[in-house]
Parts: C-alpha cells; structure tokens; sequence
C-alpha cells in the first residue's frame, strides 16, 4: 500500500539533542485589563525591528502508537520547524515534556501538544480554555482538521498521524516498517520522507502563527495573499514550494514578519493582543475597524 498525499500537511522526526526533562511549565494565564485602549494601527503595531529574537517552544507528544513517527522522527521534526523561524531571525528553542503543557502568559514562550486524533484535540482544547473537561461532541470545533490554535493559552494542539493510516497502524493491519520503506522513494522533487517531515513542521509553524496573531490570507481585505512571487504563505492552505531561502516551503510577508516580532518582544502588537483578551477574532475586528478594513 502506497501513502497517498492528498491534502496531506504532515512531517517526522527522530532523537532530539534536548533532554526529555518535563518543561517548566508558566503559571495559567491571566487576562489583564488595562486602563488605556490600545492602538490596532498597523504602523503601532509594527514598532519593533526585525533583528535576531528568541522564543522558547514547549513540545508535549502524546503517548500512543499512532505518534510513533512524532516520537522517532522528532529531532527531524522539529528541527525543520527552527529552520522556518531561523529564516525569519528568530531563534527558537526546543524543550520537550512528559506532561501535559500549562498555559503561557509570556510573550515569547508557546506550547505544542501532539495529539492521536481530532476528538483528542477538542478536548485539550475546550480544557486550555476553560480547565474544565468537556465531551469533544459539545465543542464547537470543526472535525477533521490537523491543527488548532488555542491562542488565549499559547497552545498549539496538533492532530498528528498519517490520516490514511492511523486506524490500521492502531489496528495492526500495517506496520511502521511498511511505513518506513517508503521514505527513500521520491515525491514533488524531494524525498517522500523529507516531504512528509516538512509538512509536519509546516502545520506547526501555522498555528504557531496563530498564537503570534496572523490570519489566514483574504482577512482584514487581503493584506496577505495566499503567494508571494511563487511561494505560498505559511498560513494559506496551499500545497509548499521549496527553496534554499524557504526550506520548508512557505514564507511570510515584512508585514507578518513585523507583527510577531512585535508580538515576541513584547511589543505594541503583543500588548493589543492581550488586551483583546489573546483571542484572534476581537484582535482581527479590533485591527480592521482601526485601519478601516473589511475582517473577512
């Protein structure tokens, strides 16, 4: 049986050079209210440089046999994810946990949590939220998708796993060696392997895009497109272009690259996402109506 790649955005990795140390997790995330509205302009919010940063990402991977790829192929993984920032001047440290990932209320420290399933991922995301655990079925989370972005927490929760396998990986019926040897051959002019490992990375680096305040192309009256030149955007849904200067396939614009910097130093962006109470809607409306946009 052959992986079939259709709508696929998915990657692997193996032992990583960080220690398996649970993380130190910061406290749960308060909601301050300040005694001033903030600016949404564009211009405020992209007052700092783009010069070298650092952010810190805290990897939690669920333990189950569907993940197993997460867990082998980690270092991979995650190391194709710090390329991505790398590229954008931000250096990002990698810290994995055993445990469960808290959420953050700092400016440059996220979480990513491998999950088996998108029942797992609503889940943990209707307990981000509100530390209660609710049936999956009860939250209103759109089903069959590979990542979310809990941004009130500085969660990103991914649905990991080859689609097409997971029951029969679960079940048995193929295994991960039958998996495995089709790494070598060949796939849209790279290796099947360093296809499938990139478009892991990709995901993550999305939704971690979320958690940083970009959107989807076509909001706020297309500011971002889906392509810049031939490459697509990273928070666009198209398939990656690779090159030397976009080593997983996707880019971002001086305008996005601007906001999360401003985000991770703690600037103007960082303070208006807050006082949006970190929710990306309220932020996006908050933005278009100052800068006279259209939030669709």
């Amino acid at each position: 049986m052959t992986i079939s790649f259709s709508g696929c955005n998915s990657d692997n990795s193996s032992n990583s050079h960080m220690t398996d140390k649970p993380a130190a997790l910061s406290p749960a995330v308060s909601h301050p209210h300040y005694p001033y509205y903030p600016s949404y302009r564009l211009e405020d919010l992209c007052d700092k440089e783009i010069d070298w940063k650092d952010i810190k990402i805290y990897v939690h991977i669920e333990d189950s046999k569907i993940l197993w790829d997460y867990k082998q192929y980690r270092a991979e993984i995650f190391g194709h994810v710090r390329d991505f920032f790398r590229e954008n001047l931000i250096d990002c440290r990698i810290v994995y946990s055993q445990e469960k990932l808290s959420p953050f209320q700092s400016s440059n420290e996220f979480g990513v949590e491998i999950l088996d399933s998108d029942v797992r991922m609503r889940e943990r995301f209707a307990f981000l939220l509100t530390g209660i655990n609710f049936d999956p079925n009860e939250t209103k989370l759109l089903l069959e998708r590979k990542g979310y972005a809990a941004t009130r927490a500085g969660v990103t929760l991914i649905n990991g796993g080859l689609e097409e396998f997971k029951e029969m990986i679960k079940s048995g019926d193929m295994s991960i060696k039958e998996v495995e040897d089709q790494y070598p051959g060949t796939y849209r002019g790279t290796t099947v392997r360093r296809y499938l490992f990139k478009g892991y990375a990709a995901n993550i680096c999305h939704e971690l895009g979320h958690c940083m305040t970009l959107a989807h192309p076509g909001k706020l009256s297309s500011l971002v497109s889906d392509y810049e030149a031939e490459t697509p955007n990273l928070m666009s849904y198209q398939n990656p272009v690779f090159s030397k200067k976009n080593s997983i396939g996707y880019c971002l614009t001086p305008l996005q690259q601007k906001l999360i910097h401003s985000f991770i130093a703690g600037g103007n962006n960082y303070r208006a996402f807050l006082y949006s109470e970190r929710d990306l809607d309220i932020y996006l409306e908050s933005v278009a109506q100052e800068n006279k946009l259209s939030a669709e």
